[in-house]
């Protein structure tokens, strides 16, 4: 045997001395050796858990590298001694010179302890299987069926799991909402742990994970919750609700689904259930009046009940007074009353603005009716009253009905006239705790004042006037209390009638027009309008206080129409109907006479006369003597053919219209006929 072994030492030694000697392809011995033995078994086979956190447990295999290896087969059991099967392999990789000398088990079961064994390979075949390597256990499965449940003490909560296998113990996680911040408060080796400091009243959830030496597991999926006993309940206190009964008040206790109420007579005695509720007050009635009571309060839920808070007590007290009623009077004040209460040593009054406002003591008296003065005009007040002995004082009685006093007499009343309807609108501010207005007028500011009507609004307008008359109007205020005093007065005068028989008469002379009319009453002065056609545009000419105008900047020969108004400090009266007048025409003049050349006529000429519609001659034989009409003419000269030889002639001319004639002109020369 050893002379064969011997003889293949030496058959290799050469074949490898004539590889180098001829130069082969070989990058290392390695791979010579490859070509010509079976490697052996890996050595160093190792196991470990993954360090990486995964959802699924992995396992990594390592060994040493075996010369000649092309690559290797990986083999696993969970028996140490026998029944491995392969799982993967590796290979030589000829481009990085390097050998896969580990392998990662993914995929393995939860707790589950795994063996490795590996073989190397090459063309020439497989080596035998390495020694086991050390046994890895995986990390464990997460806890199910958790299960959390409040201790008998209502203070703590057991947890609970089933066991995990490869489990080494378990880390338990507690939050305060099922899908919140888990935070670890416990670690234990057991299947169970009580959690012994939670907050009272506080529903808790629980998860559990497992671990081992590989690692910790996921936290459990499933999760179980428990609610611990509620604390007691604090800021305990006791009013007294009426003569027989007191409410007691507490803060809300976290967790809490109700509370019980106990009641004793003295701070260290015994205390007794008197009830139960799921609010945080509660009244204990028909108790004695004038009577100390002590309370305690406990807080509850499923858990169980909290111990009893600190006491509280409190003294029941009179009854507050009933049937308070307050009314008006006509004076401003409000009497204020109400049902006597037995054992009484007085009543405290209280009022306010507001039903449900703020009330303030007005008042302390013995009996069961109070007189409320001094008040604010207008103003709705109500009432609420106290009965007081030695016990103390009772609670408020409901508030009275809201009385309102007399309101006070309107501001700043105004009086205006309505020139359009000759209305006067008569106004005023709105007065606070008025139910109407009532209107009064006079027609001297002292005088005696009529009511008109009422309104409930602030203003009114008094359409039964006269022309031309001052009228004072007050206001008063009114509800149902009474009326207040008048306002002061305000007054306007209504609007004068127009002038009435207005006539306009051309004076003698010629050039003026007197205008006349009836006078008004009231009026301080007239305005006089004049225009040159009936319908035209009338402007004034002129004002006087008198019945009578004389307008003198007329032209002669024209038309003229006149209107008049009256005014005061009223205003001014619409304009009268018209009445017209024309003034007389100018008298023509430059009148000339000249002898025509046959000898046997007279011309006569002269300048026209503006508003002459035709001229009238007029001839005399001596320049002051009489002129007789000797013809018309509608142009501004005349030819005389009716003549005396040897007489001497005198002209003089008139104009005419539809108004009349004018005035003779002055006297021509005279003109000597042949």
């Amino acid at each position: 045997m050893f002379i064969l072994r011997k003889h293949a030492i030496l058959s290799a030694v050469i074949s490898i001395c004539a590889i180098w000697m001829t130069g082969c392809s070989y990058d290392t011995l390695s791979e010579a050796f490859s070509e010509k033995f079976i490697p052996g078994a890996p050595k160093d086979v190792s196991a470990a858990a993954s360090s990486s956190y995964s959802s699924s447990n992995s396992i990594t295999v390592s060994w040493s590298v075996v010369n000649g290896a092309a690559g290797y087969n990986v083999y696993r059991s969970t028996n140490e001694s026998n029944d491995y099967r392969q799982i993967g392999s590796t290979y030589y990789m000829s481009h990085s010179a390097s050998y896969f000398t580990s392998y990662t088990d993914d995929g393995l079961s939860s707790g589950t302890t795994y063996y490795y064994r590996v073989s190397a390979y090459n063309n020439k075949g497989e080596s035998s299987r390495s020694s086991s390597s050390n046994g890895v256990t995986t990390r464990p499965a997460a806890p199910s069926s958790v299960s959390a449940t409040v201790q008998s003490s209502g203070a703590s909560i057991a947890v609970s799991w089933y066991s995990v296998t490869g489990a080494a113990g378990y880390i338990v996680y507690r939050g305060t909402s099922a899908y919140g911040t888990y935070t670890q408060v416990g670690t234990t080796s057991s299947t169970s742990y009580t959690d012994s400091y939670p907050s009272p009243g506080t529903t808790y959830y629980y998860k559990v994970s497992a671990y081992n030496g590989s690692g910790e597991s996921p936290q459990s999926s499933s999760y179980d919750y428990a609610t611990t006993k509620p604390s007691a309940p604090s800021s305990v206190s006791a009013r007294a609700a009426a003569s027989n009964s007191i409410t007691v008040n507490w803060y809300s206790a976290t967790g809490a689904t109700g509370y019980r109420v106990y009641r004793s007579t003295s701070a260290s005695g015994t205390y007794t259930q008197v009830g139960s509720t799921s609010s945080t007050s509660y009244t204990d009635n028909s108790l004695t009046p004038g009577t100390t009571y002590y309370y305690t309060v406990s807080a509850y839920n499923a858990a169980g009940e909290s111990s009893q808070s600190s006491y509280t007590y409190a003294m029941t007290i009179l009854p507050p007074p009933s049937n308070v009623s307050a009314t008006a009077t006509s004076r401003g004040g409000i009497n204020v009353s109400w049902s006597s209460v037995s054992g009484v040593t007085g009543y405290r009054v209280y009022r306010s603005t507001s039903a449900y406002g703020t009330y303030t003591q007005v008042e302390t008296t013995s009996s069961a009716s109070y007189t409320d003065n001094y008040l604010s005009p207008g103003t709705t007040y109500y009432y609420k009253v106290s009965a007081y002995n030695s016990s103390g004082e009772s609670e408020l009685s409901y508030s009275s009905n809201g009385a309102t006093t007399v309101p006070a007499a309107p501001s700043n009343v105004y009086a205006t006239l309505q020139p359009s309807s000759n209305s006067i609108l008569v106004s005023w501010p709105s007065v606070t705790g008025a139910a109407g207005y009532r209107v009064y007028r006079a027609t001297s500011a002292y005088g005696t004042y009529t009511q008109l009507g009422t309104s409930s609004s602030t203003s009114y307008t008094d359409n039964s006037l006269l022309l031309g008359t001052t009228y004072y109007y007050t206001v008063s205020a009114y509800n149902d209390a009474g009326e207040s005093s008048q306002s002061s007065y305000n007054y306007v005068a209504t609007v004068l009638p127009a002038p009435s028989n207005v006539s306009a008469t051309v004076q003698s002379s010629g050039g003026y027009i007197n205008v006349s009319w009836s006078s008004v009453t009231g009026a301080t002065g007239y305005r006089v309008y004049r225009s040159t056609s009936s319908s035209g545009t009338y402007s004034q000419v002129g004002t006087t206080s008198s019945a009578s105008y004389t307008d003198n900047s007329l032209t002669p020969g024209t038309t003229y129409y006149y209107m008049v108004s009256a005014y005061n400090s009223a205003g001014e009266s619409s304009k009268s109907s018209y009445a017209y007048a024309a003034t007389v025409l100018a008298a023509p003049s430059n009148v000339s006479a000249v002898l025509q050349s046959s000898g046997n006529s007279i011309t006569v000429s002269w300048y026209s006369v503006t508003g002459a519609t035709g001229y009238k001659v007029y001839r005399g034989t001596s320049a002051y003597g009489t002129y007789t009409q000797a013809g018309t003419a509608s142009s501004t000269s005349y030819t005389d053919n009716y003549l005396t030889s040897g007489a001497t002639y005198y002209y003089k001319v008139s104009a005419y219209n539809g108004s009349g004639d004018s005035e003779l002109s002055s006297a021509s020369v005279g003109v000597i006929v042949p």
